[in-house]
Parts: C-alpha cells; sequence; structure tokens
C-alpha cells in the first residue's frame, strides 16, 4: 500500500502548517529516527497569520485548535517521505545524530517568521529568526531550514547567509503571476547543514537556490493563458496528458479532475473551436471556456484555502489524501474507492473559510494515510520474516531428514551381521587359528552356496562369531533410534508446513503475532516474544456463517489443535486439504441431520483457501466427523490423523470473506 504525497497535497498541508506555526518559537527537536526530526513549536500570544506571515494581533480563527504547543513532523525517508503537522504519538526519541544537534543550536528558541512553498515545487521554506532587540545595534540572526521532498532528491537543508527578502505572497487570481525566477532568488541562501540525499556531496557555504522549472507553475496560470497553449501543441493528444504538458507541479490525478469538473473527457484532445467559437486574441468559448473556468476554480479554490480534505482508499491499494473532493474519482468506472473525510467536511458548493467547520485538516489524514501503509508495509515486512525463518528452518530439517535417512540405509544390513554369527558358530571347528578368512556352507539358501567371511586374525573363532552378534545388536538399536528420529524429523517438517501456511494465509497482523509467538516458543527466533494482543482478536478462530451453520477456522497449528480437539464436539464437521499443511475447519452440527451438502462445500472451499494450496484452480479436501480425528502422542501442534473420511474436491477462489 502507497501513500502519495505531492505538489498539490504539499501545497495544501503547507498553507495549513503556517497558519498553525507562524509566530511560534522552535522549543524541541527530536530525531525520531535516521531521516526523520520532531519539532515542537510554543504559539504563546495569539496572532494572525497572513499571507504566510504573522504578526501578534489577534487570533487566526482557521489554526488547529491544539493548545499553545504544535509540533510538526519532518520525514525524509524514502519509502514515505512527507511534511505535516503532529498529532499522534510517535515512539521514544533515538540518539540525536551531529545533524539533530547541530539543528537545536541554531533553531531552538527561534521564531518561525513565515512558511511557504516555492509554488508547486516540492519545497517548503521555513523562514526563522533569532536573537536580537528592537531598537538597538543587535540584529536578529537570520536563517532558513529547506525541505525538499522531490522525487529524486529528499533533503532538509539549513542555510545560512539567508538575504533580507519580502515573502512571496499568495496571490489572488486577478494578480500579476510572480516568475518561476524570481521565485527562486526569492529562496536561496548559503547550505550550512544537510540531511538527507545530499548529505554525501553537499559542502558548507555553498550556494543555494530552488532552481526555476521549464514551465510555469500551475497555480500562476490563469485559464485562458492554458487554453492558448493547448491550441498550439503540435499535435493533438488527451486533454489530461495535454495539461502536464503547459504547465508544471500538475499530476495527471489534478489533469484528469479539472477536465470533469469542466464536462470534458480527460482521455479525449480538447475539442477544436468551431467556426465563430474561439479566433486568435479573444475569449475562450464553448469547450475552451468551461476548462478555463475549471481550471481557474480549482486552483483559485487551492489559494484560498477552502478545503475539505479527503483520505482515499483506491481499489488498487493505494491512498490519497486529497485537499477537497475530487469528482473524477467519484465517478470512475469500476469498484469505487473508499472515502473518509476530514472531521466537519465542508459542502463543495458554498465554502466558507471563516465557518469553523471549514478548517482545513490535511496533517490529520496524512498521519492516518501514513499509519495505515505502514501498518500495510509492516505486515508484509513481518510476514517476510516469519516466511523466511521458516524456509531456513525447513532447509536445514530437510538436509537433517536426508542424513537421517542415509544412516537408516546403512542400518538394513543389521541382518546379515546376524547371520554370519550364526555361520561362523557353526563352523567353529573349520576355522583355523589367526585364520583372516573362512569358507562355509550357507544352508540358508536353496542352493546352499559356499560364501567368504572376513575375520579378525587377533580374535579366536568364537570371539569373531561374538563380533558379528555384537555390530548386529549395534545396528538394531542404531535402526531404533534413527527411525525414531527420522518419524520426529517427518513430524517437525509437517508442523513447519503449517506453521508456513499460516503465514500465507494470515490476513491480520495478530495473526502473525500469534505465530510469531510460538516461533519464539521454538526458539526459532531470537530476542523477547512479543507481546499477545489484548484484543484477543487472534486468540479466537475466524468465524463465518453459512446458511445458518456455524463454521470456524482455525488461524495456526496451535489454534487448530485447540478447535479440533476441545472446541468442537464429537458430531461436528471436521475439513482439512487432503495431504496439504493448511487450517483445520470445523461446521458446528445443529441436529442428528449433517448439514446440508452446499455448506461442507463452501466449509471445504475455506480449508482450500486457508491451505498451502489456495492459488490451485482444484483441492481436494476431506470431510469427516470429529470423534474420528485422533491426535497420537507426541506429535506436534496440528499434527492429527483421521478415518472415515470423504473428499470433497473444490476451488480456493469461490470462498467468502470472514464475518
Amino acid at each position: 500500500m502507497t501513500t502519495r504525497f505531492d505538489a498539490v497535497t504539499m501545497y495544501a498541508t503547507v498553507r495549513e502548517m503556517a497558519r498553525a506555526l507562524v509566530g511560534g518559537k522552535i522549543r524541541r527537536i527530536v530525531q525520531l529516527g535516521p531521516d526523520q526530526l520532531l519539532f515542537t513549536v510554543f504559539r504563546g500570544a495569539a496572532r494572525t497569520v497572513t499571507d504566510g506571515e504573522a504578526t501578534d494581533t489577534g487570533v487566526d480563527a482557521s489554526a488547529p485548535d491544539d493548545g499553545p504547543e504544535m509540533r510538526f513532523l519532518v520525514s525524509v525517508e524514502p519509502r514515505s517521505p512527507r511534511l505535516h503537522l503532529a498529532r499522534d504519538p510517535y515512539g521514544s526519541a533515538e540518539t540525536p545524530s551531529a545533524f539533530c544537534m547541530q539543528l537545536r543550536k541554531h533553531l531552538e528558541g527561534a521564531r518561525i517568521t513565515a512558511v511557504q512553498t516555492a509554488g508547486l515545487e516540492r519545497v517548503t521554506v521555513f523562514d526563522l529568526t533569532r536573537g536580537g532587540r528592537p531598537g538597538t545595534a543587535d540584529q536578529p540572526t537570520r536563517t532558513r531550514l529547506v525541505v525538499q521532498l522531490l522525487p529524486t532528491s529528499r533533503t532538509v537543508l539549513l542555510l545560512d547567509h539567508v538575504p533580507v527578502v519580502p515573502v512571496v505572497p499568495l496571490r489572488d487570481a486577478g494578480e500579476p503571476c510572480l516568475s518561476a525566477a524570481e521565485r527562486a532568488t526569492s529562496l536561496s541562501g548559503e547550505l550550512g547543514l544537510v540531511l538527507g540525499d545530499m548529505r554525501h556531496h553537499a559542502r558548507k557555504g555553498t550556494p543555494f537556490r530552488v532552481e526555476p522549472s521549464p514551465l510555469p507553475h500551475a497555480i500562476d496560470l490563469r485559464g485562458d493563458d492554458v487554453v492558448c497553449a493547448l491550441s498550439v501543441l503540435p499535435e493533438p493528444v488527451a486533454l489530461e496528458r495535454a495539461l502536464t504538458h503547459v504547465a508544471f507541479g500538475l499530476a495527471m490525478l489534478h489533469a484528469r479532475e479539472i477536465a470533469t469538473r469542466a464536462g470534458l473527457d480527460p482521455r479525449r484532445p480538447l475539442p477544436v473551436p468551431g467556426p465563430g467559437e474561439k479566433t486568435d486574441g479573444a475569449a475562450p468559448h464553448g469547450p475552451s471556456l468551461a476548462l478555463a473556468l475549471a481550471w481557474d476554480a480549482f486552483w483559485r479554490r487551492l489559494r484560498e484555502g477552502l478545503l475539505s480534505p479527503q483520505l482515499v482508499r483506491r481499489p488498487d491499494g493505494g491512498l490519497l489524501v486529497l485537499p477537497f473532493p475530487f469528482r473524477s474519482i467519484a465517478s470512475s468506472a469500476g469498484h469505487p474507492p473508499s472515502v473518509d473525510a476530514a472531521p466537519n467536511p465542508v459542502e463543495e458548493a458554498t465554502p466558507d473559510p471563516a465557518h469553523p467547520a471549514h478548517r482545513a485538516d490535511m496533517s490529520r489524514l496524512l498521519e492516518r494515510a501514513h499509519a495505515e501503509a505502514s501498518g500495510q508495509a509492516g505486515l508484509a515486512d513481518l510476514r517476510h520474516l516469519l516466511a523466511s525463518t521458516l524456509d531456513r528452518q525447513h532447509a536445514r530439517v530437510r538436509r537433517r531428514l536426508e542424513a537421517q535417512q542415509n544412516d537408516l540405509e546403512t542400518t538394513t544390513h543389521a541382518d546379515v551381521w546376524r547371520h554370519r554369527g550364526d555361520l561362523l558358530t557353526a563352523s567353529l571347528h573349520a576355522i583355523s587359528p589367526r585364520a583372516k578368512s573362512v569358507r562355509v556352507v550357507d544352508y540358508s539358501q536353496e542352493d546352499a552356496p559356499e560364501i567368504d567371511i572376513a575375520l579378525d586374525a587377533d580374535l579366536s573363532a568364537g570371539e569373531n562369531a561374538q563380533a558379528c552378534y555384537a555390530r548386529y545388536k549395534r545396528l538394531k538399536r542404531g535402526r531404533e533410534a534413527i527411525g525414531a528420529a527420522v518419524e520426529r524429523t517427518l513430524r517437525e517438517i509437517e508442523w513447519l508446513d503449517g506453521m508456513l501456511a499460516a503465514v500465507e494465509t494470515a490476513v491480520e497482523r495478530d495473526d502473525l503475532r500469534e505465530i510469531e509467538h510460538e516461533m519464539h516458543e521454538a526458539r526459532l527466533l531470537a530476542g523477547p516474544p512479543p507481546r499477545r494482543s489484548s484484543r484477543g482478536a487472534a486468540s479466537s478462530p475466524r468465524r463465518y456463517e453459512i446458511d445458518g451453520h456455524d463454521v470456524r477456522v482455525g488461524r495456526n497449528p496451535r489454534q487448530n489443535d485447540a478447535l479440533t480437539l476441545h472446541t468442537a464436539r464429537p458430531d461436528d464437521f471436521w475439513l482439512h486439504a487432503r495431504q496439504i499443511p493448511g487450517a483445520h475447519v470445523i461446521v458446528r452440527s445443529t441436529g442428528a441431520a449433517p448439514p446440508p451438502e452446499h455448506v461442507l462445500r463452501a466449509a471445504a472451499q475455506l480449508a482450500a483457501t486457508f491451505s498451502r494450496a489456495a492459488n490451485d484452480t482444484r483441492v481436494a479436501v476431506d470431510c469427516t466427523r470429529v470423534r474420528y480425528v485422533k491426535k497420537p502422542p507426541n506429535t506436534p501442534a496440528g499434527y492429527v490423523t483421521y478415518t472415515h473420511e470423504r473428499t470433497i474436491i473444490v476451488s480456493p477462489s469461490e470462498s467468502g470473506d470472514a464475518s
């Protein structure tokens, strides 16, 4: 599962952060990981934010009301680069790096005077001042913290020798555009400290500036300028792609939304103006006018902060945090996405930024999206750890089994040595002292052949016979011991197969935690075992209801034992994939009559789904009464024997979902 943090998301989030942070002082900087920093800002007196700058004249009605302290997170992790206000707990701090210690030295106690983005560049700049007294020669020290979350570079920079330049204002639609070069000049300084991708090749004192983009930023363009730019493209292309060719910072997702709001098909080119619809130098009409109006409305809403954020879970597993509802996503074909709105979402028609219900909450949804995405990633990582550990143990046990089978093969000749002892005992009179061999007649065979038996010249004839008997006894005892060891090894392999099946079919973190705990007890994993889940979700089997019948499915080998041997009743039905590791399935009986055939087939599909044959097209599943299922003594968890079974052939893909 992936989380998207694009230029529009950053722009909307930074506007929210500016209202919360500007005017506050950085009180504490904590390092959460190699590439994560958590800043605590003391807001103190009430203040108003105008165009990213602060004045101590009143309270900003749209700032998040989280008390006198606010926190914001900076993460330049390759898998989850992000920047937002922080409200969730983030665990314990790590030992601060040299970079973090230097940040504390230069920034703790500094006042945040501005927070802004470089247009639609994924670059956020915090302007800070520290020290200085009004009316004295003591001038404040100006520094600049730059967070770059570009596709190819994720870096945190601390700039020294910052020029005194005005903050780039957040313009209305009717104000002239600031060029990309002018914006880049206003966000400059000299490199002081670096964290992230540039840390190994950036040198202190190197001049830094945000390089101008080759295209005008989408948020700077008017709708009629966009229409003009589209009209001179060398060849017609899909409208959603054409828009990304004429403006910087516009993802396909946003281009598709603007086209949808204009009532146009984003997959087709912009319709060519008909006669009289548009002439050179004239205002756009028809589809062009609709596109220009939709373009202006989209970016005006973003600039003015009229946000009603939504967290969208797409069918492909991706997560999107949108600044406001996107019609193109709501009307997309196929499975509709799952949507979570921020608290008190606004109506799209008449947003009012002064109303408390319109308070932007991008950061809260970004935190939720990251927690959900990291949870899925953590689930995959834990599944990989457990499966790889079990695979390695499986390979070791297989090698042990091969060695034991080779040893067992050598013990199959034990009876030969007993027979040689018998022949020597019967031929003691024919053996000369210090003889190295003797030829005797083997009357146990039909043709009574003569065979040669090697002797130890230092032993007497009787002692040679006793040596053969002694070797026979050793091999016999070894055969019994090795045979028992082979049986134990085979059962261990079956247990490992069952654990692997449980790991592969686990759907919740608690399922894997239960398996992890069992692997710790089996000493397959080092370190202390994890805590068992307090909510007990993994301590009980999965439960289904099929046409009024209670069906239960074990989650791991230990739970399979508990379900079959303790929970199930003798008249219940037990199902398991035939000769394949997997879950035990119990269908509870409701009377003397067995459940209907379609119920047993549905339960058999569950047994196939929660087995290592889940990807097969057809799986054989055995079904019998619980009274015929037995567990031999000293066998691993999940190991049972059964009789009176019948086999049902099913397809795992037809099974349902857990209730």
